[in-house]
């Protein structure tokens, strides 16, 4: 069983499951709430899984793996999110496992293709723009990222590519535009949840192995990152 954690943003989002199938998934959007609503989420999870009649016995106490969005996003939310998740697996001895929510996004794109972009917001006018290559197994590698002006956004983008946003990323008609036609990108859209990361997360553990529990970071881009 897996757990995963993702509150990088406005909606805090939990899931029990598998690698091929969900069991529980909890979502609720409550801006400033994550630190309340997340140890509740998890604790009505747990206490489902232990009691419900629809769960094999041999799980009901064996979540072997969290797996947790670790930004770019929201400095508060991706803090509340890792240390939890970080407890969470001091406390039952198990390992951890952290996703850029980058590969969050890519892992919501279209199949069949070898490398994607994503953006996410980054308030002032700005955004998280990542490249990401898709390994034969289907695992989305971040290979390069930056903080990027929107008006400056198509380009940084390859004729033909593929680019997905967060909901959050709002863009000018202009810049879409430039995108779309004169750059003859695809476009998406996606909000990436905690259920996305049951798979993802264990595939991640098996390309490159566990997270070390106690050097995990958020994904902080903005402090260190110049504006190309």
């Amino acid at each position: 069983m897996i757990l995963g954690i993702e509150t990088s943003a406005k909606l805090c989002s939990i899931a029990f499951g598998y690698e091929s199938h969900t069991v529980l998934e909890y979502n609720l959007e409550v801006p400033m709430q994550h630190a309340v609503l997340l140890g509740q989420f998890v604790e009505l999870g747990v206490r489902f899984i232990q009691t419900s009649p629809d769960i094999p016995e041999a799980d009901k106490n064996a979540i072997d793996l969290a797996v947790v969005a670790i930004g770019p996003g929201s400095f508060t939310g991706l803090r509340i999110g890792l240390s939890y998740a970080q407890g969470f697996c001091f406390g039952r001895k198990i390992p951890i496992v952290g996703i850029s929510n980058h590969q969050l996004l890519a892992w919501r794109g279209p199949a069949g293709v070898n490398t994607v972009y994503t953006i996410i917001d980054a308030r002032r006018e700005e955004v998280y723009l990542a490249r990401l290559d898709i390994t034969k197994e289907g695992y989305p590698q971040l290979s390069e990222h930056a903080l990027v002006p929107k008006e400056s956004l198509p380009d940084k983008l390859p004729e033909g590519s593929v680019l997905i946003r967060n909901e959050q990323v709002v863009l000018a008609d202009e810049t879409v535009k430039k995108i779309q036609s004169e750059k003859q990108c695809v476009l998406l859209r996606v909000r990436g949840t905690a259920a996305d990361l049951l798979k993802l997360g264990n595939l991640k553990r098996q390309v490159e192995g566990p997270d070390d529990l106690s050097k995990l970071e958020p994904l902080y881009i903005r402090p260190f990152a110049g504006v190309l």
